[in-house]
């Protein structure tokens, strides 16, 4: 009697494991059956997951895609078009502001669900790299009309202008969360270029920000983005040679995504790379290809390795600019 009670109980744990699996793939394969987005990710979109590691048991590799808010004036994840008029239009019942506030700081209330859309490389992104480099100019003009007591401060101004104007040419990611909704069709249809619009969901929360102290930041109500949809991106098996090899020759890869790398001679990358093609040189890119489905989340389609193109055609422009590319892969692999 007891033996038969096992069996039924294997039995049913048998089942349940089947029928969550089928659940699960049936899941995947109706997000995957109509695919919403289709965009081409760079270094500065994607990153390996700190996590990884080939040590040990899960051998599993996953792409983080990072994003940011443009116009983050009080925090990363709160773009100044989610403000007060935003958040009522996204069904939030705020509270009047008219009164006086007891205390300093931000009053959370409960977040509601929402689709986010992401643009990829797009006027979002154009229009902070403008605002950074007007930001030089001002700081440049500030610091030639500065008194001599006021110069080193300035001084210091104008290399952090400098220094954002950096990040933002080279290194910060272009992936800008531009708009959210209640509705997905309403804004596929708002935005409907698909290879720059990303659609993924998550939650917005208000938060009251009030100064008493006299603080340069008026009383007002914010929006706090978070994604909630998958931004780690597994990725197959066939792809992750590419990964191996950029362990093997440079440990802190684990932290980025080479953008651009440079491929030594004789290293199975390279081989690998003669192998499918001739035509690339030893400064390459990597781009990978991520799909959203009807369910918004994200797979990866392809993991490829592109021609770096220099920033200019003059033959000096051209060498100096490959001896800083490979500076800084150097410096990289120093780290």
């Amino acid at each position: 009697m007891m033996a038969w009670k096992r069996i039924h109980t294997l039995l049913a744990g048998l089942a349940l494991i089947v029928l969550t699996n089928a659940v699960t793939l049936f899941g995947v394969a109706g997000n995957r059956n109509n695919i919403d987005s289709r965009v081409q990710l760079g270094a500065r979109e994607v990153r390996l997951d700190r996590d990884y590691s080939f040590q040990g048991e899960d051998r599993s590799v996953t792409l983080e895609m990072k994003w940011r808010a443009p116009g983050a004036t009080y925090s990363y994840e709160s773009p100044d078009w989610l403000d007060e008029a935003k958040l009522r239009e996204l069904g939030f019942d705020l509270p009047s502001l008219d009164r006086e506030m007891k205390h300093i700081g931000w009053r959370p209330m409960q977040a509601k669900e929402v689709f986010i859309v992401l643009e990829l490389n797009g006027p979002a992104y154009f229009e902070g790299l403008e605002q950074a480099r007007a930001k030089v100019e001002r700081e440049k003009a500030a610091l030639e009309a500065a008194p001599e007591d006021a110069r080193e401060q300035q001084s210091r101004n104008l290399e952090d202008a400098l220094d954002r104007l950096k990040s933002e040419e080279n290194e910060l990611t272009r992936l800008l969360a531009v708009d959210a909704g209640l509705d997905d069709e309403a804004l596929r249809a708002k935005y409907p270029n698909n290879k720059t619009y990303i659609m993924v969901r998550g939650t917005v929360q208000p938060a009251y920000l009030s100064y008493t102290d006299g603080g340069s930041y008026p009383q007002q109500w914010r929006g706090y983005l978070r994604i909630t949809t998958v931004t780690n991106i597994y990725v197959p098996l066939q792809f992750r040679r590419v990964f191996q090899e950029l362990l093997t020759s440079c440990p802190n890869a684990l932290f980025w995504l080479p953008d651009p790398m440079v491929v030594e001679p004789g290293s199975e990358l390279r081989r690998l790379m003669d192998t499918d093609t001739n035509s690339f040189d030893d400064i390459v890119r990597l781009q990978a290809t991520v799909a959203f489905g009807k369910h918004h989340e994200p797979w990866l389609e392809s993991l490829s390795i592109v021609p770096w193109i220099p920033p200019c055609s003059e033959p000096d422009c051209v060498a100096q600019a490959r001896e800083q590319v490979r500076e800084q892969a150097r410096a990289r692999c120093r780290r």
